[in-house]
C-alpha cells in the first residue's frame, strides 16, 4: 500500500511539474503576443501619422496642379471611393511649369537637363509642355541662378559641336531641341544686367546656332536677338550687323545664308530701323542684289529683303520703292534659286504693304509694265501677281487697276510676258473666298484670257450658278471684265445676260465699298445698253438703269 502510495505521489508531482512547464510556456507566449500587440499598436500610430502627412502633401500637389491647369475638378484624397479624370497620359513635363516656385537651386540643372531631353519627345503637345515648363522656371528662377542654368544650355551645344552629330536621335528631333534650348538661352538672356559680359556670351552663341539648317531653329534665335541687341554698345552693333551681312551674302551654304537673314532681321528690329542707314545694311544688300559674278550674294540679300519686311513688317515700307527695281531685275535671273528668292522677297513685300503703301508702289508696277524689255515686263506682273498676298483691304483697293493692265498683258508678243500674267490672274483667283466663284475661276480667267470665244460660255454658267455666300473684292475684280467684254458686245442677247449677272451682283456684295471701283466700268456700258423707249411714267433714265439690274 506504502508503495503505491508513493508511486500516485511521484505521479501527480510528475504531472504538476508538467502543468508548471506548461503554465510558464503559457506565460511566455502570451508575453510574446502583449510585446507583438503593442508594436502593432505603435506600428498603426506611425501609419496613420504618416497617412496624415502624405495626404496634406496631396492636397499641397493637388493645389499647384489646379494653379497650373491641370486638374478641373476637386480630388478628396480622404476617400479611396473618389477618382480624378485626368487628362490622356500626362507627361511629366507638363508639371514642371506648376512646380517652378517649389523648385530648389539643387533642383534647377537637374530639371533643366531634363526637359532638353524632353524637347525631343516626338508629340508636339509634349514639347510645348517642356518649353512653357521651361520658361516659366527661368522665369522665376533665371536671375539668381544664371551661372547654374547657363551651363546646362551651353554644357548642350558644347556637347552636340563634340558630337558632331545627332547620336541616337533623328534630324526632326535633334531640330527640335536645338530649337528649345535657344529658347531657353534667350529667355535667360533678360535676367541679366546690360553690362554683364554673360549676356555678349549668349549672344555669341545664338549667332552660331543661326548655321543649323532648320528654319524653325532660325525663327526661334530671331525672336531672341532684338533683346540682346538692345543690350550692346554702336561698335558692338556694327560688328553684329557687319558680320551677319557678310555670313548673308558669303555663307558656304544654304543654311548659313539663310539664317545670317533670320539674324540679321532679328538684330535690326531689336537695334532700331535707324541702323539700316546706320551701319549701310541697305547699301550692302543692295550691292550684293547687284552682284552678276555671285548668285548666291544674290540670293542672300533677296533673303535679307524678305525678312526684314516679315521682321519689321510696315516699318520698312518706306525702303519698298528702292527694293523693287531690285526685285524687277531679279525675276529674270539666269539662276533658278536667285529667282526663288524673289518670289518670296516679293510676297513678303507685298504681305506687309499699307493702304499708302499700295498707292507708292502701284505706279512704278504699271509703268513696268509699259517697259519695252520683256524682263522689266515680266518682273512687274508677277509682282503684281505677288499682291495677292496683301491684307485684304488693300487688295480690294488695288485689284480695279491690276486686273485690267494684267488683262492687257494677255496680248503681249512674248510668252513669258504671257505665262507670267496668266499665273498672276491665277494667283488672284486662289485667294477668292466666295466658294461658287472659287469653283468657276477656270471660266472667269479663261474668258478674260481669250474673251471672243469663251465670254458667252462664262456667262451661261453665272447664270446657272446660285449663289448663297456672299461676293468678295477678288472675286469682282475676275467677274466686271467679263461682264465689261459681254455689255459691249454686239450680241443683244449678250448684253442682256451681261446686265442680269450685274444686277445680281450688286445684291450679292456684302460692302458696297467693294463695288464702288467697277461702277463706273459698267455703268456707261450699261447705259448704252438701255432701250429708253420703256421709260414708265416719271421714270428718269437712271431710275430705269437700276430697274432693269434688279430685274
Amino acid at each position: 500500500m506504502a508503495s503505491k502510495g508513493i508511486k500516485r505521489l511521484r505521479e501527480q508531482a510528475s504531472q504538476g511539474a508538467a502543468a508548471q512547464a506548461t503554465l510558464a510556456e503559457t506565460m511566455k507566449q502570451n508575453e510574446e503576443l502583449t510585446a507583438q500587440n503593442t508594436k502593432l499598436q505603435k506600428d498603426y500610430a506611425e501609419a496613420m501619422t504618416l497617412c496624415d502627412e502624405r495626404q496634406k502633401g496631396l492636397e499641397v500637389l493637388q493645389a499647384e496642379l489646379v494653379k497650373g491647369g491641370l486638374m478641373n475638378e476637386k480630388f478628396n484624397f480622404s476617400k479611396l471611393t473618389s477618382r480624378e479624370q485626368m487628362p490622356e497620359e500626362p507627361h511629366a513635363a507638363a508639371g514642371v511649369g506648376a512646380a517652378a516656385p517649389s523648385l530648389t537651386a539643387r533642383d534647377l540643372p537637374l530639371v533643366s537637363t531634363f526637359l532638353t531631353k524632353v524637347l525631343a519627345d516626338e508629340d508636339e503637345a509634349v514639347r510645348d509642355a517642356a518649353m512653357r515648363g521651361g520658361r516659366a522656371m527661368i522665369e522665376l528662377h533665371g536671375a539668381q541662378h544664371v551661372q547654374q542654368l547657363l551651363g546646362v544650355y551651353e554644357g548642350y551645344f558644347d556637347r552636340a559641336t563634340r558630337s558632331g552629330g545627332a547620336g541616337d536621335l533623328t534630324d526632326a528631333q535633334t531640330d527640335n531641341t536645338r530649337q528649345g534650348v535657344a529658347v531657353f538661352l534667350g529667355s535667360l538672356a533678360a535676367h541679366l544686367e546690360q553690362t554683364d559680359p554673360r549676356l555678349r556670351q549668349i549672344l555669341a552663341r545664338l549667332v552660331d546656332v543661326l548655321s543649323t539648317p532648320s528654319e524653325a531653329v532660325q525663327r526661334s534665335v530671331a525672336d531672341c536677338l532684338p533683346s540682346l541687341a538692345r543690350a550692346l554698345d554702336e561698335d558692338e552693333r556694327r560688328a553684329l550687323a557687319e558680320s551677319l551681312l557678310a555670313q548673308g551674302t558669303g555663307g558656304a551654304g544654304y543654311a548659313d545664308r539663310r539664317g545670317a537673314a533670320f539674324g540679321l532681321a532679328g538684330a535690326v528690329k531689336g537695334m532700331g530701323i535707324g541702323s539700316l542707314k546706320l551701319f549701310g545694311v541697305m547699301d550692302t544688300v543692295k550691292t550684293a542684289v547687284e552682284d552678276k559674278s555671285n548668285p548666291e550674294a544674290r540670293e542672300g540679300a533677296l533673303m535679307a529683303f524678305e525678312l526684314l519686311n516679315v521682321r519689321l513688317g510696315r516699318l520698312f515700307e518706306p525702303y519698298v520703292v528702292h527694293v523693287l527695281p531690285l526685285l524687277l531685275v531679279c525675276f529674270g535671273d539666269q539662276n533658278a534659286y536667285v529667282r526663288e528668292a524673289t518670289v518670296s522677297a516679293a510676297r513678303a513685300v507685298m504681305g506687309q504693304l499699307s493702304g499708302q503703301g499700295v498707292k507708292l508702289v502701284l505706279p512704278a508696277l504699271m509703268r513696268g509694265l509699259e517697259d519695252s524689255a520683256w524682263r522689266t515686263k515680266q518682273g512687274s506682273v508677277q509682282l503684281l501677281g505677288a499682291m495677292s498676298a496683301c491684307a485684304p483691304k488693300q487688295l480690294g483697293a488695288c485689284l480695279p487697276q491690276i486686273v485690267p493692265k494684267l488683262s492687257e498683258t494677255l496680248t503681249d508678243t512674248h510668252p513669258k510676258v504671257v505665262d507670267a500674267a496668266n499665273a498672276a490672274l491665277a494667283a488672284i483667283g486662289d485667294v477668292i473666298r466666295n466658294p461658287e466663284i472659287r469653283g468657276l475661276s477656270k471660266y472667269l480667267l479663261g474668258a478674260i484670257s481669250a474673251p471672243a470665244e469663251r465670254t458667252a460660255p462664262c456667262l451661261d454658267v453665272l447664270l446657272e450658278m446660285t449663289f448663297v455666300n456672299t461676293v468678295d473684292a477678288p472675286s469682282l475684280a475676275l467677274i466686271v471684265p467679263v461682264l465689261s467684254r459681254g455689255l459691249r458686245d454686239r450680241s443683244a442677247d449678250l448684253k442682256k445676260k451681261a446686265a442680269k449677272i450685274a444686277g445680281n451682283m450688286c445684291s450679292l456684295v456684302a460692302d458696297a465699298k467693294d463695288m464702288s471701283p467697277y461702277v463706273p466700268i459698267l455703268l456707261p456700258d450699261i447705259q448704252k445698253s438701255v432701250s429708253y423707249t420703256h421709260l414708265r411714267a416719271h421714270e428718269t433714265e437712271a431710275d430705269l438703269v437700276c430697274r432693269l439690274l434688279l430685274e
